[in-house]
């Protein structure tokens, strides 16, 4: 398999990580950008590439089961680490960007708990346990 990545979005990713180039110790900076990288890779997989065997005797799907999984959870900390620094400095974003990240931190808890506590978001009490 030839390794694919979109580096159009990954850029998308280090733009945005420049706005928090601030924080403690380049901490959030440097894991948005890893966050970044994975999407721009799990962004380019084939579906007809999935059942693919790699060296390994893996799959590309085992590669893209944990690495969304892994995804997910990261971007999840990263909105939740967003808004609780926003509700600790209200001047770090406008009224509009607190909403936004707020309402992203929402969603991806509707997706994350499940797959990280076996059970439903409390919000979403009439999900299923593992969301589509």
């Amino acid at each position: 398999m030839n390794y694919k990545f979109n580096h159009d979005r990954y850029e998308e990713w280090v733009k945005v990580s420049l706005s928090w180039r601030r924080d403690f110790d380049g901490v959030i900076f440097t894991r948005m950008q890893g966050l970044g990288i994975i999407d721009a890779e799990l962004y380019c997989i084939n579906i007809n590439d999935v059942h693919t065997v790699l060296d390994n005797g893996l799959t590309v799907f085992d590669h893209v089961n944990i690495k969304s999984y892994l995804w997910i959870l990261g971007v999840y900390e990263l909105f939740r680490m967003m808004d609780q620094k926003i509700k600790e400095d209200s001047e770090i974003a406008d009224e509009d960007a607190t909403a936004l990240i707020n309402h992203a931190k929402k969603e991806f808890e509707r997706i994350r708990v499940p797959l990280a506590k076996f059970e439903t978001a409390r919000r979403f009490e009439g999900d299923f346990s593992v969301p589509n």
